[in-house]
């Protein structure tokens, strides 16, 4: 998840992985909307559409089975906080950083918005920062 966050923020495209597979965390989305980058957004949800078209026309009844999977999970979260309030949270969050031109609240939406946080979850911003770190090294002289 941390890599297609990191080729995102160059290749908006990358955001489909996320949207097709966790879900919630797409909410980081919110901090390209806020900016106004209609072009990110609109790759993004054209190639997410794309996907969508060509994996519901060869299995349309996979599609309704994911959709009960996920409303009828009884997952129970690590942390006693409720997951649709993690959504706004990250919501509120990725709009401040995209208001404010805070890249780094998108990695930190992401882990509030995932569905199960755990140890392993919390490498997302950890892996984030070490990529930007290592961006920032290649352009100093």
């Amino acid at each position: 998840m941390t890599v297609a966050l990191v080729a995102a923020q160059r290749v908006p495209i990358a955001w489909t992985f996320i949207f097709f597979t966790k879900v919630t965390p797409a909410v980081g989305m919110a901090w390209h909307l806020v900016r106004r980058e209609w072009r990110a957004i609109a790759v993004v949800g054209l190639a997410s559409l794309g996907i969508f078209v060509v994996s519901f026309t060869m299995g349309p009844g996979l599609w309704a089975d994911w959709v009960a999977l996920l409303l009828r999970s009884d997952y129970q979260q690590p942390f006693s906080v409720p997951l649709w309030i993690r959504l706004i949270l990250a919501a509120i969050l990725a709009v401040c950083g995209g208001i404010t031109g805070r890249r780094w609240t998108i990695p930190i939406a992401v882990v509030v918005a995932h569905p199960a946080i755990w140890n392993n979850t919390l490498a997302i911003p950890l892996l984030w920062a070490a990529a930007a770190l290592k961006e920032r090294r290649r352009f100093v002289p």
